[in-house]
């Protein structure tokens, strides 16, 4: 009979290193939030990418390839199915990010790149991000708003698993939002941090 763990001093160096918290905090988020939305009060391009961002945990591949098409603003699902690493899966939205989302969508300038849904939801000028460009439009607005530390799209998918989580979703919920294949993935992103919570309902448009 084995009386101990054959493998107990050879912990897997995945799940064992150190977790560095790179989450924004709810004053970082809001921070932001408004300096996007005072940047840009009328297309709110930025304002509505970090909010979705923060909300939805999309990676930075989905993020770029979301097609307007893959957006049910009625059901509040969006079918990521381009850009994942795993099988396709439904991610969820907040009824205001939604309404945000059917805003921005009917803007004369989102209109000039629109292709009966085929389009790219946040595009460059029409066209999908890269990785590079999508980082920089995240990290120059995280400057520009004042947070010192270098932001990450990834960053962003770490804030929205917080705010998931505390915001009283089944950690399996969150699992299946953020697409991971494990839990134990899913359990790196979501240690107790309940004051990002509020931000799901602190962000009011004016």
């Amino acid at each position: 009979m084995i009386r101990s763990h054959p493998m107990q001093d050879y912990p897997n160096p995945y799940y064992y290193r150190p977790v560095k918290n790179t989450a924004l905090t709810k004053d970082e988020c809001m921070e932001v939030l408004y300096f996007a939305l005072k940047k840009d009060p009328f297309y709110r391009y930025e304002f509505l990418l970090f909010w979705f961002m923060i909300v939805t945990g999309l990676r930075n591949s989905e993020v770029r390839m979301l097609r307007r098409s893959k957006i049910n603003l009625d059901s509040k699902r969006i079918l990521v199915n381009e850009g994942q690493k795993n099988a396709s899966r439904v991610a969820y939205l907040t009824p205001a990010l939604a309404e945000e989302i059917q805003r921005f969508t009917q803007h004369p300038i989102y209109l000039t790149t629109e292709n009966n849904g085929n389009e790219f939801l946040f595009s460059n000028q029409g066209k999908a991000h890269s990785a590079n460009s999508l980082g920089k439009v995240i990290r120059n607005l995280c400057k520009n708003a004042g947070i010192t530390r270098t932001v990450t799209p990834h960053d962003l998918r770490r804030t929205a698993a917080y705010l998931i989580q505390t915001g009283g979703m089944h950690i399996i919920e969150v699992q299946k939002q953020l697409g991971h294949k494990i839990l134990a993935t899913t359990l790196r992103y979501t240690p107790p941090l309940k004051e990002l919570a509020e931000i799901l309902v602190s962000v009011e448009l004016e």
